[in-house]
């Protein structure tokens, strides 16, 4: 239920953004506004009907929208933008309920292009602060992810310039793999061929990206099912991740397969799950695990005794 409201009310927001994006631009005939939103927000059915209630909802929310005269085509025009919108607080939650489904929901383009709209249009907004939060996606570089979709698209071998906020500044050369979400963060893969291993890197501490005439062997993404148990009272509590299937559910306890092809995630998930994870079958990981616990029970001493 709460899933089909999300569902429901993202979608619902997603179309009005994408109209206003559309008649920020020029007018736009109805049939043009409504291949604009169904091509945007990937939706089959968007009828005439809702449409109007789509403009309706704006013009209601302050934004001055008319229809022009059969000679051009009876087509909608935006005439005046509201300096500021004011929002009560029933919408306000709304709106943010809004952004926090887009940042669970859509991918990585899609969350940039809603927050490219927003920021672009800062003055619809200036009394919600909260709209303005992508968490990660506000670091990011927007040069240097279209740099990195056309180095992945053409497969061309590159140098990445990476600011480590442990190890500090350090080079690294392959092929790249996949832009990722995680825990709303973004996240790009590379194969270094110098240590054979392919790693994650956070793309907002990527300084630079370019091409190489380095030679590299190219690599196949290769995944791995890591598999776990989680108690039932945790899994009932917490939606399971997009990689996560069910394997088998038992009175106390769930067994969850996590379909991963780098294993610092699993690590990352498994920490997040904490006591609620009662048993882990890959022994590289469970080793990886306690190693890195610890390492925090160290630290926590060595604050304790300062």
């Amino acid at each position: 239920m709460e899933e089909n409201l999300k569902s429901g009310i993202l979608l619902t927001g997603l179309r009005l953004l994408y109209i206003l994006e559309l008649l920020i631009q020029k007018n736009a005939s109805k049939d043009e506004v409504l291949n604009f939103v169904v091509e945007k927000a990937k939706i089959k059915n968007y009828s005439k009907e809702t449409l109007k209630l789509d403009i309706n909802s704006l013009i209601k929310a302050g934004f001055k929208i008319k229809r022009k005269g059969a000679r051009e085509n009876f087509k909608y025009e935006l005439e005046q933008t509201p300096k500021l919108l004011k929002f009560n607080k029933e919408e306000l939650e709304t709106l943010n309920f809004i952004k926090n489904a887009i940042l669970e929901v859509l991918d990585y383009k899609e969350i940039l292009e809603v927050k490219n709209f927003i920021y672009s249009n800062k003055e619809f907004f200036e009394n919600n602060g909260h709209i303005f939060d992508f968490m990660g996606f506000n670091k990011v570089n927007s040069k240097i992810i279209e740099k990195a979709v056309y180095l992945i698209k053409t497969k061309t071998p590159s140098r990445i310039i990476y600011s480590s906020p442990k190890d500090g500044r350090k080079e690294f050369t392959g092929f790249l793999g996949e832009i990722t979400i995680r825990g709303e963060k973004l996240y790009l893969s590379l194969y270094d061929d110098l240590i054979q291993k392919k790693l994650s890197l956070r793309l907002d501490n990527i300084k630079n990206i370019e091409e190489t005439n380095f030679i590299s062997k190219k690599f196949e993404n290769k995944k791995e099912g890591f598999r776990y148990k989680i108690t039932r009272t945790y899994f009932e509590n917490n939606p399971i991740l997009k990689t996560e299937n069910l394997v088998k559910i038992e009175d106390d306890f769930v067994e969850i397969e996590n379909i991963e092809e780098n294993e610092f995630f699993v690590i990352q998930r498994l920490l997040t799950i904490g006591k609620d994870c009662v048993k882990i079958y890959n022994e590289k990981i469970k080793e990886k695990i306690l190693k890195t616990l610890n390492e925090i029970s160290r630290v926590y001493q060595q604050c304790q005794i300062q």
